[in-house]
């Protein structure tokens, strides 16, 4: 496997592909479904009388709120996380 070295406008012309796109979406997706449950787990905790209960719905309500927190920050920066094309310019001779 070779490894490439780009200038920093070749870097910075990034685009991220359609499967990258697709990937994306998919973590928006999970990224919603982890908050809803972690919230709703959070929320049956403190309804909850019996302590083990309790504390496995705490646990796993935080569990996804931290899972739904990291596909939040790929999501920043998708080129960076999901596949990614770049321009190579010619060089010019």
């Amino acid at each position: 496997m070779t490894s490439s070295t780009y200038t920093k406008e070749e870097w910075d012309s990034r685009k991220i592909t359609y499967h990258g796109f697709l990937i994306a979406l998919f973590d928006i997706l999970l990224m919603g479904i982890y908050l809803i449950g972690g919230m709703g787990l959070l929320y049956a905790s403190s309804h909850t009388d019996l302590l083990y209960l309790t504390w496995g719905y705490l646990a796993a309500g935080v569990f996804f709120l931290f899972n739904a927190m990291g596909k939040l920050f790929q999501l920043f920066n998708p080129r960076d996380w999901y596949e990614t094309e770049i321009e190579m310019k010619k060089e010019e001779s």
